[in-house]
């Protein structure tokens, strides 16, 4: 049955608008300032014709919601929010559709002024701002990269502030509005009902594809859900081992083998907010001993974490528990032996998790501001994986997805390593070797009082899976 996810697109972004100028200080100080921001442009296939699925620059679609190329932004101090929408020229508008106009645009996205982008200049002019804020010279601090040189020239002819558009604009995205949160809180659901037909349809014999295929049959055919936040992860048995596996040199193309496990992280976006959602559980639907005693290892990390979180703790401190529970479970378990706390210290569950416990999630998946200015990112093996640094504060949504991994060339320093190979029992980890692994994610909100676990009726649970694959 069609559940179609629609939204209040006006209500949106108007909030997250307004939400950005509580935490753009400069707009107390000069109200003849502005803000100017450019929308993304479409991006060919190299030098071909073709070109890709145009993505909105994530800010840009953060403050007015527009899907299509080639626009730009600018905000006054007060809140007015101006677009300026391209013109394509006849032998285009044939192929894509007729040109916009104003009057529809402003209807689309619920602005107060629309211009064409021929009329930057006359508007700037008209304005006359004091100072410019555009975003320039700011870091993403997942990618390591900067934002596009600016392309509209005439804004140079003003004084321009190039640092405290992009502060303010990383800061606000990490507090989610209401509107957010429910839009995330629908779109993580649907993205849910997704990963549980496919727990149905799972089987061995079946291609890994045949999983990611069945996946956004049910999220785009079902909800209208037509992107996904990233490559699909659909990996079993040994490709678990490879914790981005899927892409172009591993695209899910591995035939299923009862036996095995199968991680599923897959995660669609609604409206340009990301959701990311990882299910572990058995081909054939029923878990083997050893995987049944892993699998509860990682849920026990993910229960305790997400028990764990509320405002004021650093994100560090999640991703500590995390490892220590990982640890106290493989060593009741023989995969490793010695003191706890002293495992701890020699980074022995670098071994088996070499990620972060989480990120922060919203316009992106791995969502803007994780590092707040001024704390220090750690330079430990472990803890410099981690996305985030932040103390938590309500509003924030983080991912948390503790696993456990044998992947044999980490697993082979570990046991060369002198400091790490006593915690390591070789024998049983090499029993394991071809393993492959466990990863169990949720989307969690910090609430003002704790948190919210927003995915609802997802099987977790070893007794739960088993009894959901049955039917």
């Amino acid at each position: 049955m069609l559940q179609v996810i629609t939204y209040d697109i006006h209500k949106l972004h108007k909030g997250t608008t307004t939400h950005f100028l509580k935490y753009f200080k400069a707009a107390e100080k000069d109200k003849n300032a502005i803000i100017f921001l450019e929308g993304g442009l479409e991006l060919p296939f190299y030098d071909t014709d073709g070109e890709y699925l145009f993505r909105q620059e994530s800010n840009f679609h953060y403050l007015f919601g527009v899907k299509e190329a080639g626009f730009l932004g600018l905000i006054k101090m007060d809140g007015t929010r101006v677009l300026f929408l391209p013109q394509l020229p006849a032998a285009l508008q044939i192929v894509l559709g007729p040109n916009l106009t104003p009057e529809a645009v402003k209807e689309m996205y619920g602005v107060e002024e629309v211009y064409f982008d021929t009329q930057v200049e006359e508007v700037l002019a008209k304005i006359n701002p004091s100072l410019i804020y555009i975003y320039a010279d700011g870091v993403n601090t997942d990618s390591g990269l900067k934002p596009a040189p600016l392309r509209t020239k005439c804004v140079n002819n003003y004084k321009l502030e190039t640092q405290t558009l992009h502060e303010a604009l990383f800061e606000a995205r990490t507090v989610k509005t209401l509107e957010e949160i429910n839009l995330m809180r629908t779109a993580i659901n649907g993205t849910a009902e997704a990963h549980r037909q496919c727990m149905k349809f799972c089987a061995p014999g079946k291609y890994e594809f045949e999983m990611e295929a069945q996946f956004y049959k049910v999220a785009y055919g079902t909800f209208g859900m037509r992107n996904f936040g990233y490559f699909p992860i659909c990996a079993s048995g040994t490709s678990a081992a490879t914790l981005h596996y899927g892409h172009a040199g591993h695209p899910n193309r591995k035939v299923m083998q009862s036996g095995e496990l199968l991680m599923m992280d897959v995660g669609t976006e609604c409206f340009r907010y990301a959701t990311d959602l990882t299910l572990t559980y058995p081909v054939n639907g029923k878990f083997t001993e050893d995987q049944k005693v892993l699998y509860e290892i990682v849920l026990k990390c993910q229960e305790e974490c997400e028990n764990a979180i509320k405002p004021g703790l650093h994100w560090y401190e999640i991703h500590d528990l995390a490892n220590k529970v990982l640890l106290s479970g493989l060593k009741e378990a023989g995969y490793v032996t010695g003191d706890v706390d002293e495992m701890f210290k020699n980074d022995v569950h670098f071994y088996f998790m070499p990620h972060g416990i989480g990120h922060l999630i919203g316009v992106d998946t791995h969502d803007v501001g994780g590092f707040n200015k001024g704390i220090e990112r750690s330079s430990n093996c472990s803890l410099k994986k981690c996305r985030s640094n932040r103390i938590l504060e309500a509003g924030n949504i983080y991912t948390v997805e503790p696993g456990v991994y044998f992947i044999p060339f980490l697993l082979e320093s570990g046991l060369k390593d002198e400091k790490v190979k006593k915690f390591l029992v070789e024998e049983k980890i090499r029993k394991a070797w071809n393993f492959g692994g466990i990863r169990i994610e949720d989307d969690v909100l910090v609430t003002e009082n704790g948190h919210e676990t927003l995915p609802k009726d997802i099987p977790r649970t070893v007794k739960e899976i088993e009894e959901f694959m049955k039917h």
